[in-house]
């Protein structure tokens, strides 16, 4: 007769335990063996197989070392800062390169540096800021947007400066709403309160002061990162927002103000909010993501660029195939040079 196996004490259901903890409970290795557990990396054992990088993520806790987190990638992930589409997926790389699915684990430097299946390995965390976040540890959120500097530098590097202002916008987003550097109100009001630089400046400076304080003596994508911090706006709200504002600040064109509000002339009501204004030209481009592309979204956008033109602005859409090099960018960048350049 095949013997049933053993059931597990109840403080070990329901969620990843580690082989200590069971073994302090006097349950016996072959037990483990023979319960129909998964075996997610050595010494960690959870009820079923993770599905996704978060549960592998929970299941990796139950052995990580003291003072030790997750960080780079994987605490950009739990962190909600935005990656390109290459490195968010969670599946197994078909040519062998770097699985993006890999744990990225930082532990203090005077640990050796952990090397277990779907793990890389760093060490420095007692540089860093270590913070839980959703029952995770991992890397400060400033810390882990410098830690991506490291991964846009070197012959096979994963992120680009561009990469890096993606994420910085959205960390700038995130500081100004929790207060981290000090307060988040402002007199132009709170949808606006990107706009205001008592409110802007303080984060910016904050993550200024972490970087210097991280570049001594020697910090790998520092130049990346040098490159990236003045090209960090506030309020912006899509990474491809953020990719169309530098498109025209490389193209020459002036800083456009970001999500700015446009009011009729002479002192007149609320007329929309831009995605990229340039108010002395009277000019506004509109980033155009997919959901801009249904009948009733479509039909919203019409009307309101037609409020626009009756104001006498003018309105450009872009899209995503306009932020590729090529003739379709050429004639979007001549469109809007010629309505910045136009008399008033």
């Amino acid at each position: 007769k095949k013997r049933r196996p053993r059931p597990l004490p109840e403080a070990l259901n329901g969620s990843p335990f580690a082989r200590a903890s069971a073994a302090s409970l006097g349950v016996r290795d072959v037990w483990l063996q023979h319960a129909h557990l998964h075996n997610h990396t050595r010494g960690a054992w959870c009820q079923a197989k993770p599905k996704d990088w978060r549960e592998r993520a929970e299941a990796s806790t139950v052995v990580l070392p003291p003072q030790s987190g997750f960080s780079h990638l994987t605490a950009a992930r739990i962190h909600g800062l935005p990656l390109p589409w290459r490195l968010e997926k969670d599946e197994e790389d078909e040519e062998g390169d770097r699985d993006p699915a890999d744990l990225h684990v930082i532990t203090p430097s005077e640990l050796t540096q952990r090397r277990r299946p779907g793990w890389l390995g760093h060490t420095g965390a007692e540089l860093r800021e270590l913070t839980v976040v959703d029952g995770l540890p991992v890397t400060g959120r400033v810390d882990t947007w410098i830690d991506l500097g490291s991964m846009a530098v070197g012959r096979r590097r994963e992120l680009t400066v561009d990469d890096l202002v993606v994420a910085g916008d959205v960390l700038a987003n995130q500081l100004i709403a929790t207060q981290a550097a000090g307060s988040n109100r402002s007199r132009l009001g709170h949808a606006q309160r990107h706009l205001d630089p008592r409110v802007v400046d303080p984060v910016l400076s904050l993550i200024r002061a972490r970087l210097d304080a991280r570049i001594r003596p020697r910090l790998r994508g520092r130049t990346a990162l040098e490159a990236a911090l003045p090209l960090i706006r506030a309020g912006v709200k899509s990474p491809q927002e953020t990719r169309a504002r530098l498109m025209f600040v490389r193209a020459g064109f002036p800083e456009p103000l970001v999500n700015a509000n446009i009011h009729v002339a002479d002192g007149g009501g609320w007329l929309a909010e831009g995605d990229l204004v340039w108010r002395e030209s009277r000019t506004v481009a509109e980033y155009q993501s997919e959901h801009h592309a249904t009948r009733e979204r479509r039909s919203y956008d019409s009307d309101r660029m037609a409020n626009l033109r009756d104001e006498d602005w003018h309105a450009h859409e872009v899209w995503a195939e306009d932020l590729r090099p090529g003739a379709r960018q050429h004639a979007l960048l001549v469109r809007v040079r010629a309505s910045l350049d136009r008399p008033l």
